[in-house]
């Protein structure tokens, strides 16, 4: 049940970084990805605050250290970074981070559930793990397909620019 509270608490955390995520993308594309992973993550707290529900328990989150020190990566990563697509790789990187964590929690949760026999639990929450790894794969995807190219184009012209005008 800790680590369910941990998992929630994640969910939430998380939330709040992504819509700034979702307003500082310069790519069409990776803010489509990301207003999607918004939808699941609120289905993601809604199915976590049911699985509290057939425990007959509080749904409480707890914070997570671990989340909120990837949640202060990203604020820098705005901070640190201007508008396209550098930004972009930058946003992708770290939320992909905070996903890769809320994987973890979701599979051995399900483990877990699994073992001590509460398979409906253990199945929400497979399901769960399921939707993070395929929305894992839509930034990898975005990433892949235009983003990395744009922003490696982007540093280049940006070295190239500096190596002639020093005063850049």
């Amino acid at each position: 049940m800790e680590e369910l509270r941990r998992l929630l608490g994640c969910e939430r955390q998380s939330l709040k970084l992504l819509p700034k995520a979702r307003n500082n993308a310069s790519s069409p594309n990776l803010t489509s990805v990301i207003e999607g992973y918004i939808e699941i993550t609120r289905q993601q707290i809604i199915r976590i605050e049911q699985i509290f529900g057939i425990k007959n328990s509080k749904a409480r989150g707890r914070k997570s250290i671990a989340v909120q020190r990837l949640i202060n990566e990203g604020q820098n990563v705005l901070y640190d970074t201007i508008l396209g697509p550098v930004r972009d790789v930058a946003l992708i990187a770290t939320v992909q981070k905070i996903i890769h964590y809320q994987i973890s929690l979701y599979d051995s949760l399900a483990a877990w559930s699994h073992k001590l026999n509460e398979n409906r639990i253990g199945d929400m929450l497979a399901v769960a793990s399921d939707e993070e790894k395929t929305a894992d794969n839509l930034f990898s995807e975005a990433a892949i397909t235009t983003i990395n190219y744009d922003a490696a184009i982007d540093e280049n012209r940006k070295k190239t620019t500096s190596r002639y005008n020093p005063k850049l």
